[in-house]
């Protein structure tokens, strides 16, 4: 989960209010120490009675289409 300026506490309470998140709009640092824009979607999975038993997360990286989308038209 991101910590930094979205912070990891946010998003788990959205999740535990909402049972989702769909999608968000954040920065993670990779392994190599490089922070990358990523769109975020989060799921709670529950059991039968209800109670959250873990999440399904999928993350994609966005950076080249927020680069894209910020870039003057014909360039990029």
């Amino acid at each position: 989960m991101p910590s930094g300026e979205n912070g990891e506490s946010e998003i788990l309470e959205r999740l535990k209010r909402d049972g989702r998140i769909l999608p968000y709009e954040t920065r993670l640092t990779r392994k190599d120490g490089a922070s990358i824009d990523v769109s975020l979607s989060v799921t709670s999975i529950s059991d039968p009675t209800g109670r959250t038993i873990g999440a399904s997360i999928l993350i994609q990286d966005i950076s080249e289409k927020k680069l894209r989308r910020l870039s003057p038209k014909g360039q990029g």
